[in-house]
């Protein structure tokens, strides 16, 4: 199946595609003011060493990796978040859950946008391939990640030159 994905813009205002904030409170079941719909949510409890859990619209709202992890892909949305509005996410169930109810807690939005940012799931071969993206140019940045094993995460960057990654 092929779906086109349409109206991917290049961004003019880093408000449209990026948005942060810092919760001090808990038991709320969503959190809107974002300001565009996001495609991908990273979140950490600052005050302590929680992991920073990444959700995607693709994937899920109910399927996370964790940047700071080797752990494969985790799945339920008690901790995880409840879903992805027009304007924000709904928080999972758990009201003391990693997207919701530690505190200090740094939630991270993100939306795709042509030119600047998109979320890519595909199924590897164990060969080289192409991916295919929506960002209309080269990618300057790459987060690579197994979902289904344990594995570490592998950053390219282009100022590292071709072939060279952290």
């Amino acid at each position: 199946m092929a779906i086109r994905r349409g109206g991917m813009q290049t961004p003019t205002a880093a408000s449209s595609v990026f948005h942060a904030n810092k919760f001090t409170s808990t038991g709320f079941t969503e959190y809107t003011g974002v300001g565009f719909a996001p495609d991908l949510a990273i979140q950490k409890a600052v005050s302590d060493g929680d992991n920073w859990d990444v959700v995607d619209k693709l994937r899920g709202p109910s399927k996370a990796l964790e940047t700071n992890s080797s752990d494969a892909e985790a799945t339920g949305t008690q901790y995880f978040l409840g879903g992805f509005l027009n304007n924000g996410v709904k928080m999972g169930s758990e009201t003391s859950g990693q997207f919701n109810g530690w505190n200090p807690n740094l939630h991270l939005y993100w939306r795709r946008a042509r030119g600047y940012f998109d979320v890519v799931t595909y199924t590897g071969t164990g060969s080289a391939t192409t991916v295919a993206h929506n960002l209309g140019v080269a990618p300057e940045m790459i987060w690579f990640k197994c979902r289904s094993n344990a594995d570490i995460w592998t950053v390219y960057h282009s100022a590292l030159g071709e072939g060279k990654r952290l």
